[in-house]
């Protein structure tokens, strides 16, 4: 099971499947980020927290892709522009702010100079981990800018690895 660490329905029901089926379940998930100097961060438990440590009025890139949005709550005195990679086909869910429609993190200038141009104040980010989406911290650690992070949902009981050559030992011993 190599999903996002954020999906939250695939891996527990890959899990179920496997262990009725008697087969072994193996998750690959990669680590986690780490706070680096220079970084800003405010860690909540969950998406409905966040609400809770952005101030009014603040401005604030939405980095948790628009299944997320709905839990974030509506806002209040937030501009926010939450970043998806398809094209929506619904209107932007809050008071202010609009989608940002694009691949995860960019190259760094043109991350800072986007950031830059819309103001944002704080970005919002779950702890994916990995390269890709790591361009929009590593852009609010140059420009000073704080970072709300979603730690990982509680992962279930079960074999994890990190990286693809563990997964593949572990398939050659089982």
């Amino acid at each position: 099971d190599a999903t996002h660490p954020f999906a939250e329905r695939i891996g527990p029901r890959t899990k179920v499947v496997c262990d009725d089926l008697g087969l072994p379940y193996l998750r690959l998930l990669r680590p986690g980020w780490a706070a680096a100097p220079g970084d800003q961060w405010t860690w909540v438990d969950r998406a409905q927290d966040v609400g809770t440590v952005l101030p009014r009025p603040a401005t604030a890139l939405l980095a948790v892709g628009p299944r997320t949005l709905p839990r974030l709550g509506p806002l209040p005195g937030i501009t926010a522009y939450c970043r998806r990679i398809d094209p929506p086909d619904d209107p932007f869910p809050l008071a202010a702010g609009g989608w940002v429609v694009g691949p995860p993190g960019g190259n760094a200038p043109d991350e800072a100079a986007w950031m830059r141009a819309h103001g944002i104040g704080w970005v919002v980010a779950k702890d994916a981990g990995g390269t890709a989406g790591y361009g929009k911290i590593a852009t609010a650690r140059a420009l000073g800018l704080p970072v709300v992070m979603i730690r990982r949902p509680q992962q279930g009981q079960s074999d994890t690895v990190t990286t693809v050559a563990a997964a593949l030992d572990w398939v050659a011993r089982v």
